[in-house]
């Protein structure tokens, strides 16, 4: 999640790189930010009606249903301070070698590595719907 808000912070910039003027940049910029804000919204309503574990089943099975704004409001302050370091680090490898290409093949690394820690998390079993918990 933090290579994302890097990579979009990064991506004007980019986009100027390659030789898009900036008024088209900035516009294509503003797009994904407006999109980014309309599905978040959407997905927050689709949660509302039809539940978290329907719309965002990752997130509810590693939080629960009833802690998931909480955790995921938490997360944004580990979150944040990741992405600007990630786009420090995209900065200065641009400024170096002329080129987003080192930096986004080690985003893509970063993205591979957070993927294979998250598969050996175990999660708690969860009850049947409707069961009892039976004393011991």
């Amino acid at each position: 999640m933090a290579s994302d808000g890097a990579l979009l912070g990064s991506k004007g910039p980019y986009r100027l790189a390659i030789g898009i003027d900036l008024p088209r940049a900035s516009f294509g910029v503003g797009c994904m930010t407006a999109s980014s804000v309309v599905g978040k919204l959407g997905i927050d309503l689709a949660a509302d009606r039809v539940g978290i574990r329907g719309v965002d089943p990752m997130r509810a099975t590693l939080t629960g249903s009833a802690a998931s704004g909480s955790v995921s409001g938490a997360m944004q302050l580990g979150l944040h301070p990741i992405s600007i370091a990630l786009l420090t680090i995209i900065d200065a490898t641009h400024d170096r070698t002329g080129s987003y290409r080192l930096a986004s093949q080690a985003l893509i690394g970063l993205v591979c590595v957070a993927t294979t820690l998250v598969f050996p998390i175990a999660l708690p079993a969860r009850r049947a719907r409707g069961a009892r918990e039976v004393p011991a």
